[in-house]
């Protein structure tokens, strides 16, 4: 697919960020994950993890902070996919700027 911009909640940090960059990486693709901004520790030591473990350097990069930061992973054209996880109307939100 190219890029992959995953966008994670703040309930089950690991668990659902594992969900999103295992496919994501297992098939190739580069991916950018966006934690929720008072979880972002488990997905930096996740990408440690993964480059100590093997993956190259850059197939793996998190974006963390507050407000509308990971707004740009939805609209981006060189975004080939998203994996959003989140509430009803930050999705519908972020739906309507890539259409």
């Amino acid at each position: 697919m190219g890029v992959v911009s995953a966008i994670t909640p703040f309930n089950f940090p690991l668990n659902l960020v594992a969900h999103k960059v295992g496919p994501a990486l297992a098939v190739g693709n580069t991916l950018v994950l966006k934690p929720a901004s008072t979880t972002p520790l488990t997905a930096i030591v996740l990408g440690e993890i993964l480059e100590e473990a093997g993956y190259p350097p850059g197939s793996s990069t998190s974006s963390s902070g507050r407000g509308n930061g990971g707004e740009w992973l939805t609209v981006d054209p060189r975004i080939s996919k998203i994996s959003f996880t989140g509430s009803p109307p930050v999705g519908s939100r972020s739906s309507a700027r890539r259409d």
